[in-house]
């Protein structure tokens, strides 16, 4: 059974004093958005699901390292979602035909469609397609 969800951005807010004391101006944040294991496994990018981050929550820490003159970089996922992404579902369930996630180059059959980097939990996007769902 997977370990309930634990926001930890909150926590964050602790060390940015000691962050300038160190010297740091800066702080670098992986995904924020909710996903299945890793964070570059992308199931929304709405922020209104469990274990993403709230615009509460991430707004009081861009606050925060703001007043300490920290800035803040996201790193985000623009080329790819995980497989639980709810448009990518909807292809696979609805077969050849189906309008694909971003343009996903994807063939929507659950085997076949196209995946980021050869790791088949990502599914990556076809860019030089317009987007055919909202995100």
């Amino acid at each position: 059974m997977p370990e309930p969800v634990r926001h930890r951005l909150g926590h964050l807010e602790a060390w940015l004093d000691y962050a300038v004391e160190l010297g740091c101006n800066g702080l670098l944040l992986g995904p924020v958005f909710a996903a299945e294991t890793h964070g570059y496994d992308t199931t929304t990018t709405s922020g209104s699901t469990p274990g993403s981050v709230t615009k509460t929550t991430f707004g009081a820490l861009v606050t925060a390292a703001d007043h300490r003159g920290l800035r803040l970089i996201l790193d985000g996922v623009f080329n790819h979602v995980g497989r639980g992404f709810p448009a990518f579902k909807a292809a696979v369930a609805g077969g050849p035909g189906t309008p694909r996630p971003g343009g996903s180059s994807g063939r929507p059959t659950g085997r076949t469609n196209a995946v980021f980097e050869g790791h088949g939990q990502l599914v990556e996007f076809d860019h030089d397609s317009p987007p055919s769902c909202p995100t």
